[in-house]
């Protein structure tokens, strides 16, 4: 029943917040195609429940082709050099996560929930903290427990966990709303 419940707050909620955030991501989306070539969308695949892979879209916010240099840097910071200069804003106000609502309708992912890893970063996750596969227990979320707390980007991959499994352990509809009426932007170390 929980689970039940939780997916059609899931699908309200996204189909609510596409329709909402549809002018906003078109100025955003206008201002990437007028600073930098290449798509405007971005895919990635990332580990989701029971570990399956998932191609997860985000609003392009770095130069195109950066993600050839991701052995580079395992987490963008404020002053990555592939970054936009409105990919610095969309970072900041999280605008480039608004396509997640695509991934959120499709099932892939949760309004809220543990943050989806990369398939590398996964497996070395796993390797250095073995809990980190408990994680794979529920959908991803666009936001979670952990992003709430400043845990995003550059930040303790064991700080992360804590907060994940913190959230698993003790999800509730109310724990959702408080996570989702939260403003990530203000809470954002790497971001500020």
């Amino acid at each position: 029943m929980n689970s039940l419940l939780k997916r059609l707050v899931d699908i309200a909620g996204a189909a609510i917040g596409l329709v909402l955030s549809f002018p906003m991501l078109w100025v955003f989306a206008w201002r990437v195609y007028r600073e930098s070539t290449g798509p405007v969308f971005f895919s990635q695949w990332r580990v989701g429940r029971c570990g399956r892979v998932f191609k997860m879209f985000k609003l392009r916010t770095m130069k195109s082709g950066a993600e050839r240099e991701d052995h580079f840097y395992p987490s963008t910071t404020r002053d990555d050099p592939r970054l936009l200069r409105i990919g610095k804003l969309m970072r900041r106000l999280n605008v480039d996560e608004v396509p997640q609502f695509w991934n959120v309708l499709r099932g892939e992912m949760s309004l809220v929930g543990p943050w989806p890893e990369r398939p590398g970063h996964s497996a070395i996750l796993q390797g250095q903290i073995p809990q980190s596969t408990e994680r794979c227990a529920s959908k991803p979320g666009m936001t979670g427990w952990a992003q709430i707390n400043g845990l995003r980007g550059a930040t303790s991959l064991k700080g992360r966990l804590r907060c994940d499994l913190f959230y698993l352990e003790h999800w509730s509809l109310l724990l959702d709303l408080k996570i989702m009426t939260q403003p990530l932007f203000l809470q954002d170390p790497a971001f500020q």
